[in-house]
């Protein structure tokens, strides 16, 4: 009779036991999985990447890459743009003081004429009219964007942009020389006699018809990279979009599942632990 019981308990013990393994077995598996995946969400939500490996979705990268590649051609197609504006702002600004200076000089060699002045007065004309040629020439040395002088007419630059317009992907930046050299082809101005100040009224007139296609050639260049920047920066923003809409994740849902895979990892651990101990129990009764 205690032979039997024996048997009994033994077989009921090997039953358990084989449960026990097969369980924990699917215990640990659980566990391990759960702790994979808290391992990847920890890095997704840390990274902000949908995808932990390439090999998670080789085309879907793939694609996401292309995406960013094309976006930094159109990042430094937007900085041309946005540098050729820069500089073009910057010729603009002298352009507008050199067209104020023939402005007073218009004035001066207007009142010059109307014989109200005297020798000696019209000799302080003279030397103020040289003093704004001279001013002139100044702007156009100090007229510089990195290192490059505007307004003396060395200007020819080739932007590499983004395509715009009739689908034009550069511009090539002229600007007219904006010195005296030009504007006043015939020398200095003089206005002392009515003859001179006829002839200086129209050598000003001429500069600043010279200098006012100048300034309008300027204004036509800004206008082309302020409309090749409003596309480079279009585009780099759709393109950036389309990549991070490929790469990255949902951060709330993966939160929300990190969540759920610690409970299913505390609790794959919890019942790990007591399967142990029960299986170290049920030897002992044996």
């Amino acid at each position: 009779m205690r032979s039997k019981q024996i048997v009994v308990v033994m077989t009921a013990s090997a039953v358990l036991q084989a449960g026990s393994t097969t369980a924990s077995r699917a215990l640990v598996s659980t566990y391990n999985r759960a702790s994979a995946k808290l391992a990847e969400e920890a890095f997704v939500i840390s990274s902000g990447l949908r995808f932990v490996r390439f090999s998670d979705d080789p085309g879907t990268i793939t694609l996401a890459k292309r995406y960013q590649s094309d976006a930094s051609g159109a990042k430094a197609n937007l900085q041309n743009s946005n540098q050729g504006s820069s500089l073009v702002q910057v010729a603009d600004q002298g352009l507008t003081s050199i067209n104020d200076l023939l402005s007073n000089a218009k004035t001066l060699v207007t009142d010059a004429q109307t014989g109200l002045y005297n020798d000696r007065q019209l000799a302080e004309i003279n030397v103020t009219l040289a003093d704004y040629l001279n001013q002139i020439n100044t702007i156009v040395t100090n007229t510089t964007f990195n290192d490059l002088t505007l307004l003396d007419g060395s200007v020819n630059s080739t932007f590499a942009v983004s395509k715009y317009g009739a689908g034009t992907s550069t511009i090539t930046l002229t600007i007219s020389a904006a010195n005296t050299t030009r504007l006043f082809p015939g020398g200095a101005l003089n206005v002392r006699t009515p003859a001179a100040a006829a002839t200086s009224l129209t050598a000003v007139t001429n500069a600043q018809s010279l200098l006012q296609q100048t300034i309008a050639d300027v204004g036509a260049y800004g206008e082309r990279f302020d409309e090749a920047a409003n596309v480079a920066a279009s585009t780099l923003g759709g393109l950036n979009g389309a990549a991070d809409g490929l790469l990255n994740a949902d951060i709330p849902t993966v939160t929300n599942q990190q969540k759920i895979d610690e409970i299913r990892h505390n609790a794959a651990a919890a019942l790990i632990a007591q399967g142990g101990r029960l299986s170290t129990s049920l030897l002992k009764l044996v």
